[in-house]
């Protein structure tokens, strides 16, 4: 939780008796009913909960906030985690499987204001893209494909255009097609590498199957 009191300390039996539900909840986020927080701050936890949704593929319609519980055995590997420049939200969203949110209260700061900057966005939203996300090549590669497809349509259409209607200046159609063609095959060869760049950093920064939560002796 913050340390500035907006999160209620009265709030947290909320989220204790959460976690505590047949369910077996390993992470319970508390969702503020209604954020007091400036308009800069409201931005920027959207995105940043929408981006950590999108990099760490969760599919729960999680609302991200730090007011939260997590179960011990989730802390143990996040702390075993060695990856570089640790993002705690995002490891503990890799670490466990059963999360919700829980409703609760938030107050308005006492004095003081935010140090939450753009600037503090904006490197909090790079660390994420790049040191724990494969996003970017992932787009990357996908515009690359498009750009390719359109160059390999635009040398079919200039080689057809010469071939029908002819051209004033001579080598003029060799050279754009040539181009367009060579072109795409670069940009489709730099793609199948992004492609594989993912692949290799999804084996290096895989977590292990199964972890091994209790042992049972008879």
């Amino acid at each position: 939780m913050d340390d500035d009191l907006q999160n209620p300390p009265q709030e947290i039996a909320k989220l204790i008796e959460k976690a505590q539900a047949q369910e077996g909840y390993y992470l319970v986020i508390g969702r503020f009913a209604t954020k007091q927080h400036s308009a800069v701050r409201r931005i920027g936890s959207t995105f940043v909960g929408w981006l950590n949704c999108k990099a760490f593929e969760v599919s729960d319609r999680l609302i991200f906030s730090n007011f939260r519980i997590v179960r011990r055995d989730v802390i143990d590997r996040v702390c075993q985690d060695n990856s570089f420049s640790p993002y705690v939200p995002g490891l503990l969203l890799k670490y466990s499987h059963r999360r919700t949110n829980v409703l609760v209260e938030h107050l308005p700061r006492f004095e003081g204001k935010s140090n939450y900057t753009w600037r503090k966005i904006l490197r909090l939203v790079a660390n994420i893209l790049f040191n724990h996300s494969a996003i970017p090549l992932r787009y990357g590669a996908a515009f690359g494909f498009v750009v390719a497809g359109g160059s390999f349509l635009l040398s079919l259409y200039f080689l057809l255009a010469a071939m029908i209607r002819g051209t004033n200046a001579p080598g003029w159609a060799s050279l754009v097609v040539l181009l367009s063609f060579f072109n795409g095959v670069l940009i489709l060869l730099l793609s199948v590498i992004g492609e594989y760049l993912i692949r290799i950093l999804r084996e290096v920064g895989s977590q292990q199957s199964y972890e091994v939560r209790e042992m049972v002796r008879g």
